[in-house]
């Protein structure tokens, strides 16, 4: 019992470390784009996500962490048009993926495309909201 207390005080402690140098919003995962641009009630709750979207003109680049009940993922999004932190996008086209990232007003949508050895396209799309 008392080993859950000490995982779960150094977590919060770690958690609340890793947020205070940007909000959280809430990470949904969504079943259409339209859902998912609307971050509507037809979307899952999955976790929290944080962003660190700072305008540099050379490295255009958006920092993100991603809390999910059983991990914290940081990511770096590369190719980033960055107005502020509530007005940015960025887009990846490589050979087997395809990821655009926009946050618009403080509203966050994600579409994440793989496409698969057999030729299909396994999609997902994610909002994130206050």
């Amino acid at each position: 019992m008392l080993m859950k207390y000490k995982i779960a005080t150094i977590f919060v402690v770690f958690l609340t470390s890793v947020t205070s140098a940007g909000e959280v919003f809430d990470y949904y995962s969504c079943p259409s784009i339209e859902s998912g641009k609307a971050c509507s009630r037809k979307c899952e709750r999955i976790g929290g996500i944080s962003f660190d979207a700072r305008r540099d003109p050379k490295a255009g680049n958006v920092n993100v962490t991603l809390f999910t009940e059983n991990e914290v993922a940081p990511e770096t999004l590369k190719n980033c048009d960055v107005q502020n932190a509530k007005n940015w996008s960025c887009e990846t086209i490589e050979v087997f993926q395809e990821q655009s990232h926009t946050m618009a007003k403080g509203l966050y949508f994600s579409k994440k495309i793989f496409r698969m050895l057999d030729g299909e396209d396994d999609v997902s799309i994610y909002c994130a909201r206050e």
